[in-house]
This record gives C-alpha cells, structure tokens and sequence, in this order.
C-alpha cells in the first residue's frame, strides 16, 4: 500500500474551506493508504494540547477516525506547533516523532524533518528556535492561563511575521552544507521536508531531496509505494 507524506497545512479556525479540505481528504483517499506522515505546520499554532484539543476538535476527531480505520499516522512537530504534545497524540492515534528521524521507506533509509533546523543561514531564527524549544520554558508557557498563552502566541507570530518579511530568500532557503551533513550522518540518500513552501524534487548525485508543498485553496500529498517514483498528488474539494 502506499504512504503519505504531507506538512504545512497552517490550519486555524478561521480558515474553514482548508479545514474542510483536509477533513475530506482524510475520509476518502487517505485511507487507502497504510501510513501517514505530517511533517510538522498541520496547524498554524499551538497554544497548548489543552487549549488546541477544543480549537481543532473536529481535526482531532478526524484524524482519529483514520487511525481506527487502521491507518497509522505519524506527526512531527513544526516551528508553528512545536508544542503538540502527547495527549493530542493519544487523542487522534498518532506518534509524535522527534525532529529529525530516519525511516525505512520501502526499504530506503530515509531522513524526514519538518525543513527548518535545514534553514541554517537564517541564524536569528536559529537562535528564536533554541529557546522556544527548551522544554523548561515550554512548561512554564503551557501553565500559564489560556488569555496569556493567547496574547503571548499572536506577539510571537506577529514579530515572525514582520522578520519574515524583510528577510532575502536565501537566508530562508535550505543551506546546501547543512543538508549535505544530514545526509552524511544519517547514512541516507533520500530526504523529505516542508517548511519552505517550495515543493519539488531535487537530485544531486546520488542523493535525492524532495520539498513538501503547503496547502492553500488545495491540498498537495507526496505518494510512495516503492514500486514508482515518489510523485505529488493534487488535494481538491
């Protein structure tokens, strides 16, 4: 059977059509497959497994139906979700997986990242990164009330946001060195990744890269089943 690769879908609330996209999809084609894999950004943010259970129950309640169906999914934390934890794991029976990690995939040793620890030139948000990772300021952020998380969180994306914005695409593209040390220590010929919203597939040698899309007005879906080539499936409603 084949797999499924997906990542930076950015759900939120108030984007209903892409929500509903993605609900879809689940229901009917993705259930023709055996495995799952969200490499990180499935939501544009996460406050909290308490706080994010009740905002995205119907995606909770979704991806659980898919998990019953005998699907297995994987999820890897984004630098917009970084905060899943494990009862939302539970929740949708799904592992959490840690960023980076090599799978066999259909019998080729491949790395799976969500893309950003790739963006090695963009040293500020490499920095931001750091912090917002260490799980001692991550417990005292999830302790704190839901309006606070809530103000904090739209500060954070706001400050991204404008940083973003006046930053050269290079600085947030992939840094060559740095992927060629990830294939070089995974032992790996093979790699996929989100988070630069520039999907494709690249080869270099012997090496193979290939860039997940971001969903939008549609949905984009890496397919393998080790019998093809790895080929992009177009999500629409």
């Amino acid at each position: 059977m084949s797999v499924f690769f997906i990542s930076d879908l950015h759900l939120e609330p108030g984007k209903q059509a892409r929500n509903e996209l993605f609900h879809h999809w689940l229901e009917t084609r993705a259930r023709l497959c055996s495995a799952l894999y969200i490499l990180g950004d499935l939501f544009e943010y996460w406050l909290g497994d308490d706080i994010g259970m009740l905002e995205y129950e119907n995606t909770v309640t979704a991806l659980d139906a898919l998990s019953r169906h005998g699907v297995k999914i994987y999820i890897m934390p984004g630098n917009r979700d970084f905060l899943l934890g494990e009862m939302f794991a539970r929740a949708c029976g799904a592992h959490l997986l840690q960023d980076p990690e090599c799978i066999a995939l259909f019998g080729e040793p491949t790395i799976i990242t969500h893309g950003d620890l790739l963006c090695t030139a963009d040293r500020a948000y490499q920095r931001f990164r750091r912090i917002v990772r260490n799980p001692w300021l991550q417990r005292r952020f999830t302790r704190l009330p839901k309006q606070a998380r809530d103000t904090l969180g739209k500060r954070i994306r706001s400050t991204t946001t404008n940083a973003v914005r006046h930053k050269p695409l290079y600085i947030m593209d992939v840094d060559q060195a740095t992927v060629s040390a990830f294939f070089c220590n995974a032992k790996a010929h093979q790699m996929i990744h989100g988070h630069i919203h520039r999907p494709g597939i690249f080869h270099h040698d012997s090496l193979t890269r290939i860039v997940l899309g971001a969903w939008g007005d549609e949905g984009s879906a890496l397919r393998c089943d080790g019998t093809n080539p790895p080929r992009f499936e177009t999500i629409t409603a």
